[in-house]
């Protein structure tokens, strides 16, 4: 028969055994996103300041978003689709957050953060070609990083986030 304690420590995934309670596993999922979240929301910001000389409090939101959605994207096709290929996937769901924003805050609020009516290839003046070809181009080595964060979790044993989801 097992003592209160063991049962309570197997009921609450401290042994590591499947990776703790759901709630546990949710909880460093969101965690896990937040941290992530918060980078972006950093990064990019701080890259457009650099590239751009210029920036908005809103692209702090779209970095944020948007690094979490190549995190997701890295997660979930991994062993599925090769690097270019989930590359591609995050510089569609990237254009597209881009071109969502722009819409909302240049073309309806008048916030005039971006155009890019001048460059080829764009859409109502929101992104263009040579944007999101950077976005691919910037998708590639991010995705790497985060399969590297993976595969070195998932070898010194640590689940968190990176442990398999059943």
């Amino acid at each position: 028969m097992m003592s209160d304690r063991v049962r309570l420590t197997h009921r609450a995934g401290e042994n590591g055994e499947n990776g703790g309670s759901e709630a546990s596993r949710r909880r460093r999922t969101a965690w896990y996103y937040v941290r992530i979240f918060l980078a972006g929301a950093i990064i990019y910001p701080l890259g457009e300041l650099c590239w751009r000389g210029q920036t908005h409090w809103s692209m702090a939101i779209l970095g944020g978003a948007c690094l979490c959605a190549i995190a997701f994207v890295s997660e979930r096709t991994s062993g599925i689709l090769d690097l270019f290929g989930r590359a591609l996937i995050c510089c569609v769901i990237i254009s597209e957050a881009e071109f969502i924003f722009g819409v909302i805050l240049n073309l309806i609020a008048g916030l005039e953060i971006w155009d890019y009516s001048e460059k080829p290839f764009n859409l109502l003046g929101q992104i263009c070609a040579e944007y999101s070809l950077l976005w691919l181009s910037l998708s590639l080595p991010t995705i790497a990083i985060f399969d590297a964060c993976r595969a070195r979790s998932e070898n010194r044993g640590e689940g968190g986030f990176y442990e398999k989801q059943r």
